[in-house]
């Protein structure tokens, strides 16, 4: 469908997204993909994101209206984002000092930024929300790597649990088809009388 660039999009974190579209995505993603949903999203990567996915589902339904409210339309009971000005993006702004004002400044927004690329420790983060909001820490550290790192490993880790989930439903398919195979000539005994241990 048509994307709509020139159109007001979702592109921030966070959106309080709508279950009735989730619902609506589910269902589009595999009718048009043919496979379930999850399926799709874990092994067709193309440049989506979730927040164009949902909004095109949105859209497509009629749902933008009667499910969201613009982050600036005067309507809106609070606004979401700070300045995006005022969010901590990379290096040059990461100091103390810069998290201090996200709580500080003026800005309206109850959501700020803070990306973890920046180099910032999650200790320095916390030690400064904890001046204004109760904060629980557990100890931080390098995470210790999980296997390979590269993308096609991980599309090939996925793409295996995603087999061996079709495996083991089709041995399921099978075993129930043996039993009532098993029960075709005896109808008097009926395979949904057998002890739970059997099934």
């Amino acid at each position: 469908m048509d994307p709509g660039l020139e159109r007001v999009g979702m592109n921030v974190t966070p959106a309080v997204l709508s279950t009735a579209v989730i619902r609506e995505l589910h269902k589009r993603l595999e009718a048009v993909g043919d496979r379930p949903w999850m399926e799709i999203l874990l092994t067709s990567y193309c440049e989506w994101t979730e927040y164009s996915l949902y909004l095109l589902a949105a859209e497509r339904v009629g749902l933008v209206a009667s499910d969201h409210v613009w982050a600036d339309d005067s309507a809106a009971p609070a606004h979401v984002h700070v300045d995006p000005a005022i969010s901590i993006w990379d290096g040059a702004a990461a100091s103390p000092e810069h998290l201090e004002w996200l709580f500080t400044a003026e800005d309206p927004g109850v959501f700020a930024v803070v990306q973890s690329s920046t180099g910032l420790p999650a200790s320095a983060v916390a030690a400064a929300v904890a001046h204004h909001l109760p904060v629980r820490t557990i100890p931080d550290g390098p995470l210790a790597a999980i296997g390979g790192s590269s993308k096609l490993q991980e599309r090939v880790r996925i793409a295996s649990r995603i087999a061996a989930q079709h495996v083991y439903s089709s041995r399921r398919v099978v075993r129930r088809l043996a039993r009532r195979w098993r029960y075709r000539d005896h109808p008097a005994v009926s395979p949904q009388l057998e002890p739970p241990s059997m099934r």
